[in-house]
């Protein structure tokens, strides 16, 4: 009876006490994810693996929690990252999920975030018209909401956006309304951006006169602020006007001055913009030397970047290769806990049952045949009970066994797949050996040969008696043969590696 009554009482107490344990553990969770979060957003460009792992770890405790603004955070810090590193299919599947998941919890700030980050990524290749869409939808959320920094950025992205259309009257007005909202925000930042946008916007006009005053105003307001993202595109912009100028030492000089502040900042975009203009500027010039030097630390950088970014996904794909397993596994010994918890339930019950027969028949002869039948009874009774307890024995022994065959053939298969891990990673670093190589045959050996060709014929009209034609023809050859000889090579290392696929 006291059995029956305190059973639901205790089923009360802990259904009463579970909503406040999970409510604690959210609010342990928000701050947590906090952190994780904007370290991934404050660190992504300098150190992009851990902001990768950091971002990720943020996605894993949001689900858990299931905290689903936290996910769509996550799910956009993710794309961010790989916005940054030009990863842009894999930065739009992230963007996509946190939409979904925006969308269909009614979150309209996320939505609208996602739907401007979205925009971006079409942006940045070049689908203008999509951009333009993703912008618009956004703008719309930010209007019903009144999200104003949000409003204010798909006012001057829709500007940019017009503007590299061409649509050059909807484009100024746009970014002068992102403009007079930013001073109203007295966002420094964003008021520097959109001078810039000014700045793109007359320089496109062949208005450089207004061109030079946005310009000049935009990077004068990042050096005040010391914002190093805005100074970078100041400089770059004012390089880009004075190449128009055609004053290519002015714009060199603000070349340089942004890839000083891109490297110390590792603002890993820009700088490799800063080395595609200065390898351009130092072609155009003939200081073939310096535009090589400029390509070689411009492709570095992007193997770099990529090479990050591919090895993060590896040790992620890595990651969940072991958390299926460990999954597998809690599920085979649960299984397993669970089945040796029913035949223990089943043995105490038939025990129980035994044990209330025994004690009725112990009385009924007590009763009807005295003390002497009673004990002929029990003794038969403990014999029955005694082979039973034998069998059962036998079974569970034989159980065991089956269990730890089972557990053996798991062992086996989990070996298998780490061999078989072990050795596609060691094909994956052959090849990826070979490709450095050749790499290096088209970054190092190509170059030279086929600089020392344009240079030369550059030359050739310039050649005043037909000995300096002979001797820059004579050099031609050299050249083109050693250049001939360098795709020879090139050859040879393709031939190798397909053999190796083949293989």
């Amino acid at each position: 009876m006291f059995k029956q009554l305190y059973l639901p009482l205790v089923c009360i107490c802990i259904l009463a006490v579970l909503p406040s344990v999970g409510q604690a553990q959210q609010r342990t969770a928000h701050p947590q994810a906090d952190s994780l979060l904007n370290w991934a957003q404050n660190n992504y460009e300098a150190d992009l693996a851990t902001a990768l792992d950091a971002a990720r770890q943020a996605l894993h405790l949001a689900q858990e929690q299931k905290l689903d603004v936290y996910l769509c955070r996550s799910y956009a810090q993710l794309g961010r990252i790989y916005n940054n590193v030009a990863f842009y299919t894999k930065a739009m599947e992230e963007f996509h999920k946190g939409l979904g998941l925006a969308q269909e919890k009614a979150l309209p700030d996320q939505e609208a975030e996602l739907l401007s980050l979205i925009g971006n990524v079409y942006y940045y290749e070049d689908s203008l018209q999509q951009a333009i869409v993703h912008y618009q939808q956004s703008l719309e959320i930010t209007k019903v909401i009144k999200n104003l920094p949000l409003l204010a950025r798909n006012l001057g992205n829709l500007g940019l956006a017009y503007s590299r259309q061409g649509t050059l009257e909807k484009a100024e007005l746009y970014i002068r309304q992102a403009l007079h909202l930013n001073r109203q925000l007295a966002d420094s930042i964003g008021i520097c951006v959109n001078y810039s946008s000014l700045g793109s916007l007359y320089l496109n006009q062949h208005q450089l006169d207004s061109a030079r005053h946005y310009y000049g105003q935009s990077l004068r307001l990042a050096l005040k602020i010391k914002d190093t993202r805005e100074m970078v595109y100041g400089y770059l912009s004012n390089a880009r006007l004075e190449r128009n100028l055609h004053n290519n030492a002015v714009a060199k000089r603000h070349l340089l001055n942004a890839l000083r502040i891109s490297t110390h900042t590792s603002l890993n975009n820009e700088r490799k913009r800063c080395l595609r203009e200065l390898s351009q500027l130092e072609e155009e010039a003939g200081n073939f030397q310096a535009a090589l030097y400029y390509n070689r630390q411009y492709s570095r950088l992007s193997d770099s970047l990529s090479v990050q970014a591919q090895r993060s996904e590896q040790q992620q794909l890595q990651h969940l290769l072991q958390a299926e397993r460990n999954i597998s596994e809690n599920r085979i010994l649960k299984a397993n806990v669970a089945a040796r918890e029913h035949e223990l339930r089943a043995s105490l019950a038939n025990q129980e049952r035994q044990t209330a027969a025994t004690m009725a028949t112990i009385t009924a002869l007590v009763f009807l045949a005295g003390l002497l039948a009673f004990f002929y009874y029990h003794y038969r009774q403990n014999n029955k009970n005694h082979a039973q307890l034998k069998h059962m024995h036998a079974a569970i022994k034989s159980q065991a066994q089956e269990l730890e065959q089972a557990y053996d053939k798991i062992h086996q298969h989990n070996l298998q797949l780490e061999n078989n891990i072990a050795e596609r990673t060691r094909q994956l670093n052959q090849q990826n050996r070979q490709l450095i190589q050749y790499a290096f045959f088209n970054a190092h050996k190509v170059r030279g040969p086929l600089a020392r060709i344009l240079g030369l014929v550059n030359l050739l009209p310039k050649a005043e008696h037909d000995t300096e034609f002979n001797f820059i023809m004579q050099r031609l050859e050299d050249s083109a043969r050693e250049l001939d000889k360098v795709v020879h090579e090139i050859n040879l290392i393709l031939e190798a590696k397909h053999e190796h696929q083949d293989n």
